[in-house]
């Protein structure tokens, strides 16, 4: 753990230094969205306490440069430095393998914002921000790990949640939001809630069909 937590340190100290080079005038080193999703990747790959607090720095970062800069054709927002879906998701992943007291509250808040984004904007940007099965799948794990657990009525508000957004014609989407049924309904059978397991079933039928 200390070898990974070290390796999450090193990649941010690079891309820190990256960030220094560009701001000092060297076109060539050139921080971009890959950049901080390698970064954001490695603290939630690490793990621990403080992995998904340092996971949501570098999104707060990646949020601020991306609205400070422009493209090339002179529009707000380099695209360059545009948050993705995989950005959103890792860090809620990050906040999942925490443990973290609150880190439920943590996961959750970033997949509020990700429908901020979604309902807000529009065009590329918004689809970018769309919540996908993979992002509430990480808010369950969360919510699994954290000090509060996940409680049945959470778990299948959050289906229904993830059902709004669904592409239903992205057949890697339908797969995961399978995974997320299922995690759904083993958190309904330990709770011997028959009625709410058949409502489950009975939306995963009509998603599948």
């Amino acid at each position: 753990k200390s070898e990974e937590y070290g390796s999450a340190e090193r990649a941010e100290a690079l891309l820190d230094s990256m960030e220094r080079q560009h701001v000092a005038g060297d076109d060539r080193v050139r921080p971009d969205v890959r950049s901080f999703n390698a970064c954001i990747n490695a603290w939630a790959h690490t793990g621990g306490p403080g992995a998904g607090l340092r996971a949501e720095q570098l999104l707060d970062r990646l949020e601020a440069l991306h609205d400070e800069t422009t493209s090339g054709d002179g529009e707000s927002g380099d695209e360059a430095l545009r948050p993705t879906r995989i950005t959103y998701a890792t860090v809620i992943h990050a906040h999942a393998r925490s443990f973290k007291k609150g880190c439920g509250e943590a996961a959750e808040a970033i997949l509020d914002h990700m429908e901020e984004l979604y309902e807000g904007d529009g065009g590329a940007a918004a689809e970018e921000a769309r919540p996908n099965p993979v992002a509430f799948n990480a808010v369950l794990k969360a919510w699994q790990n954290s000090e509060a657990g996940l409680s049945p009525p959470r778990a299948e508000g959050l289906l229904l949640r993830m059902l709004e957004y669904i592409d239903k014609e992205n057949g890697r989407e339908i797969r995961a939001a399978n995974d997320t049924f299922d995690l759904v309904v083993r958190i309904l059978d330990a709770s011997y809630d028959k009625d709410a397991i058949d409502r489950v079933e009975a939306l995963r039928s009509g998603l599948n069909k």
